[in-house]
């Protein structure tokens, strides 16, 4: 690894294989540093964390940094919770917001082993157009507001 520019440089993070799995370790101090201000670097730098140890995962959203995507299991069906964070969140100004900006459009990927019978976009029960390829479902959100689900039949 190259020497650091300016100073010394010194282990930022590390993986370990654990039981049956890996485990990561952080030695930085990502709270205290998101708490503060907002910080894409280091996002982007426990996403990549994350990708090393699930380099292929179940669902996989693009289009936006500011969406939590949750995956659950419902009566058989597979359900993609996508909720908006996007917003002034760190600002020391905003007590409050009312409005929370729109981001979009996403495309959302899911490793399926075999084609669904539907696809759905919830609460409003509108069926979404999505192609299916090499054991995946792909399909795409033009806008999310505040949270959508697309729910697999």
């Amino acid at each position: 690894m190259p020497e650091a520019r300016h100073g010394s440089s010194e282990t930022a993070a590390t993986i370990t294989k654990y039981v049956k799995g890996e485990i990561a370790a952080t030695y930085l101090e990502l709270g205290k540093a998101s708490a503060i201000r907002s910080a894409p670097v280091l996002r982007d730098f426990l996403a990549s964390l994350v990708k090393e140890i699930f380099p292929n995962p179940m669902v996989t959203v693009t289009g936006s940094h500011n969406v939590d995507v949750t995956l659950n299991r419902k009566a058989g069906a597979l359900i993609v919770n996508l909720v908006n964070t996007a917003g002034p969140h760190d600002s020391e100004k905003s007590l409050a917001f009312d409005e929370i900006p729109p981001v979009g459009p996403l495309e959302i990927t899911l490793r399926l082993s075999e084609k669904p019978k539907k696809v759905i976009l919830q609460p409003s029960n509108s069926p979404l157009s999505y192609s299916y390829r090499d054991g995946k479902v792909r399909c795409s959100l033009p806008l999310l507001k505040i949270h959508e689900m697309v729910v697999i039949e």
